[in-house]
C-alpha cells in the first residue's frame, strides 16, 4: 500500500488531553492486547480475537451524513443497450472526480458499475503470517487493473482523539491509522474491514484514493496491472 496516502499528522502527543483509561480494555484483556500488539507476533486467531472485524466506518464523535437529494451528484450516463453490460465506466462524470453514484439517482440501475465501495464485494483473499510485518491478506484470484479491493474501515476519530490514542498506542509495533480530510483520522487498531491487513510497500500492488460515497470520504484500494492469484497485497 502506498505511504504517501497512509501518512500520519505530525505527532503532537503533549498537546493530547483527556482521559486515555476510557480508550483501555480491562485488566488481563488489556495486558494481553499489549503484549502482542508490542510483540508484533501472533497467530491469525489471535489476531482476529483482539480486533472486531466491522462491514462500515463507526463514526465515534459524530453522526454519519447523508446527502439531502438536491447535493446529490448525478451523472449524466445512460444504460447500456445490452442488458448484460455495465454502465457508469470511464466515461462516468461522477467516477472521474471520485464520487461514487447514489442508489436511486442514477439511470444505470442496478448495472452502474460506479457503486463499488457501497457494495463492498471483495476478490478471493486469505490471511497469511508475513514475518515482521505480522499479517497479510494475499489474493487468490486473478483480478484487472483498477479493480476494487476493498474500502479500509474503521473508527473516524478527531484529530485530537487521535493525538490522544497515539499515546496509548505508542509501544506497538504495527499502524493502522489512516489520514482523512478536515481534520478527522481512520483508526483501523481495534475495530476495521480486511484492509487493515494489508501492509505497506515501497512498491505497492495496490493503490488508496479518496472517494467521496454519499457525502462522506472513504478510501478505496484498487489494484495495480500486475495484482494476480497468489500475490500478497500490499
Amino acid at each position: 500500500m502506498n505511504e504517501t496516502v497512509k501518512e500520519e499528522a505530525p505527532s503532537k502527543e503533549e498537546d493530547a488531553t483527556g482521559d486515555l483509561s476510557a480508550l483501555s480494555l480491562d485488566g488481563d484483556r488489556d495486558q494481553a492486547f499489549r503484549a502482542s500488539r508490542v510483540s508484533g507476533t501472533r497467530s491469525i486467531e489471535v489476531a482476529l480475537a483482539e480486533i472486531q472485524i466491522i462491514k462500515h466506518n463507526v463514526y465515534v464523535q459524530r453522526k454519519e451524513r447523508s446527502l439531502p437529494e438536491d447535493e446529490v451528484s448525478i451523472c449524466s450516463c445512460e444504460p447500456p443497450m445490452d442488458e448484460n453490460e455495465m454502465g457508469c465506466l470511464d466515461g462516468c462524470l461522477n467516477r472521474a472526480a471520485l464520487v461514487e453514484c447514489k442508489p436511486g439517482f442514477c439511470k444505470c440501475g442496478d448495472r452502474c458499475d460506479n457503486m463499488r465501495i457501497q457494495h463492498g464485494v471483495m476478490p478471493s483473499t486469505q490471511l497469511i503470517d508475513c514475518g515482521r510485518k505480522g499479517l497479510g491478506m494475499k489474493l487468490l484470484e486473478d483480478i484487472k487493473a483498477s479493480s476494487f479491493v476493498a474500502e479500509y474501515m474503521g473508527e473516524i476519530v478527531t484529530e485530537q482523539e487521535y493525538y490522544m490514542r497515539r499515546v496509548l498506542y505508542h509501544s506497538e509495533k504495527h499502524r493502522y491509522m489512516m489520514v482523512l480530510s478536515g481534520g478527522e483520522v481512520i483508526d483501523a487498531t481495534r475495530m476495521g474491514g480486511w484492509a487493515r491487513f494489508i501492509n505497506h510497500s515501497c512498491d505497492p500492488n495496490c493503490g488508496v484514493e479518496k472517494w467521496d460515497v454519499n457525502g462522506e470520504e472513504s478510501l478505496s484500494l484498487s489494484a495495480k496491472p500486475r495484482s494476480r492469484s497468489v500475490y500478497v497485497m500490499h
